[in-house]
């Protein structure tokens, strides 16, 4: 597309666009960068929360080069879906009496806390009250995974990797907020002792930050 544009003109200007390479580079590659240098595995696994998509996505690393071996995305099963079970729980449990849209949800997500006995704390503002949607949060994250089979079904074979013993790094926006990247951890690692699944530092940005060891796959 790029290369098709040759000529426009704007605020009375010409300009012409000469296009000589393009390189395009994965979503998830940041991360997967950020995993071999600070751990070097030879084969590891990514799940990317982002807001319209979940991507699951295997990557093997043989010391010189940085390789994708399977990738699996879920469209519409990010961020947005999860916030907009939230919104519909939230409009059954108190039918209208809070006055609250989507922004306003993710809001009260990007402020929730895990305190003592992990208990959870998510403090939604509705004409000047402040509410804790706790458990709405907790009852749409159920709905969200057993209501989409494409998500069930990446979870249990994710949660069997684990359970062989493989690693799991997790990025994205929505592991970023505490309540959610602590309900992901533990539905992923029910009953498997020791699972190898850790959160990168920054999960929202390290899509984009990990480029920054783009050499070491040079």
């Amino acid at each position: 597309m790029l290369k098709q544009i040759s000529d426009f003109t704007w605020e009375d200007l010409d300009f012409k666009v000469t296009v000589k390479a393009c390189e395009f580079i994965d979503e998830g590659e940041g991360a997967a960068l950020e995993v071999v240098k600070l751990y070097n595995h030879e084969r590891f696994h990514l799940l990317d929360l982002g807001g319209g998509t979940i991507t699951f996505t295997t990557y093997e690393w043989g010391g010189e080069e940085l390789s994708t071996v399977a990738k699996t995305p879920v469209s519409g099963g990010g961020m947005t879906s999860i916030i907009n079970r939230i919104f519909k729980s939230l409009t059954r449990t108190d039918r209208g009496a809070i006055q609250a849209e989507n922004i306003d949800i993710q809001e009260a997500l990007e402020l929730s806390q895990i305190g003592e006995n992990n208990t959870w704390h998510v403090p939604l503002r509705s004409s000047g009250k402040v509410k804790d949607i706790s458990s709405e949060v907790d009852g749409a994250l159920s709905e969200w995974v057993r209501n989409n089979y494409a998500i069930q079904k990446l979870f249990d074979s994710i949660s069997q990797k684990l359970a062989k013993g493989e690693y799991l790094y997790c990025s994205g926006g929505g592991f970023a907020v505490a309540v959610i990247a602590e309900w992901l951890m533990k539905y992923l690692s029910n009953g498997i002792d020791g699972a190898r699944i850790k959160i990168l530092d920054s999960p929202q940005d390290v899509n984009l930050a990990g480029l920054k060891h783009l050499d070491i796959a040079a």
